[in-house]
């Protein structure tokens, strides 16, 4: 279960090494789930007892429903409505594309240097990667700055868009896509030794809206080591090594209409064992401190549900305090 399942699951969303991950940071309701039930097969069962989808029609109804949504516009709309209804209010400033070089705690708040000059806040909201976060506050705190030590792991990402003859060659099973546990890597990709497939995802087939009419869209996902190891590869290299692992896999690809690679340095943190402790650590230093929120992917989960949650509970926190 752990290395068939669990850990490609766990590969696609922390790129990173499943027995160094801490069970209860990652899957707490599994966790809480085995205490209860005494395995997850009878809590399992138990939930689906509870729910009534007990018979095959009932069954075949909850298999059409999906668990992955998203903005039919794209979630970089969503950035965009944010920052034009904050835009809009007045006495609001908003400065977009400037670094902030240094964060310092002053008596009556926070002291910011940004590339437009220094501003005083009275509450700090610091939603920027921990290496980020991290490098900013060690200065006001140390440990604090100790505390925010997490290892991180790479991804990059490479779509293929394939468009007219091309997208109808192409032979794609159903589903949003595959994961490729870890000990299949070698056997699955022995011509390419060096650089081994983490997942890819069939987006036309995950979301809709994503492709013209008959158009079809694949993105292929490295992490950990080996996103490292592309990291500094051009874009062509990459799109190539994606292009044969996925042909091992789906069969041969046509050329595809348009190709785009992301690299995302150090973007997915690890909750190691022993997380859950160092961040009840790192919220008593925040606290102390005082007027100060640490948001993003490092901390209390990194899924944008997760994100949105601890966001929301933020800004409550800051108009009261």
């Amino acid at each position: 279960m752990l290395v068939k399942i669990g850990a490609p699951l766990l590969s696609g969303v922390f790129g990173g090494d499943v027995a160094r991950l801490s069970v209860r940071a990652v899957m707490a309701p599994f966790v809480a789930m085995e205490r209860e039930h005494g395995s997850l097969i009878l809590a399992l069962e138990a939930r689906a007892a509870a729910t009534g989808s007990s018979t095959p029609a009932d069954r075949a109804g909850a298999a059409e429903a999906t668990v992955f949504t998203t903005l039919h516009s794209g979630l970089g709309t969503l950035i965009d409505r944010m920052v034009s209804t904050i835009a809009a209010t007045p006495a609001i400033t908003i400065r977009r594309n400037t670094a902030v070089s240094a964060i310092r705690r002053a008596e009556t708040g926070w002291q910011l240097e940004t590339a437009s000059g220094p501003g005083h806040f009275d509450r700090l909201l610091l939603a920027a990667p921990v290496d980020v976060a991290q490098r900013l506050l060690a200065p006001t705190d140390p440990e604090l700055a100790r505390l925010m030590k997490i290892d991180a792991s790479s991804a990059v990402v490479v779509a293929f868009g394939f468009t007219g003859e091309a997208a109808r060659s192409l032979s794609i099973p159903p589903g949003f896509g595959f994961l490729i546990p870890p000990e299949d890597h070698a056997a699955a990709l022995t011509h390419v030794p060096m650089n081994t497939l983490l997942a890819a995802t069939f987006v036309d087939q995950k979301f809709d809206g994503r492709v013209p009419p008959g158009g079809r869209l694949i993105r292929a996902f490295f992490g950990g080591a080996t996103a490292d190891r592309l990291l500094d590869h051009s874009d062509e290299a990459i799109a190539e090594i994606a292009r044969d692992e996925l042909a091992a896999i789906l069969g041969p690809l046509a050329s595809p209409s348009v190709t785009v690679v992301r690299r995302w340095p150090r973007a997915l943190p690890q909750y190691a064992v022993g997380h859950l402790e160092r961040m009840a650590m790192l919220h008593e230093r925040v606290h102390a401190l005082g007027n100060l929120w640490l948001l993003g992917n490092g901390y209390r989960g990194v899924g944008l549900p997760d994100l949105i949650r601890d966001s929301r509970a933020a800004a409550r926190a800051a108009v009261i305090s």
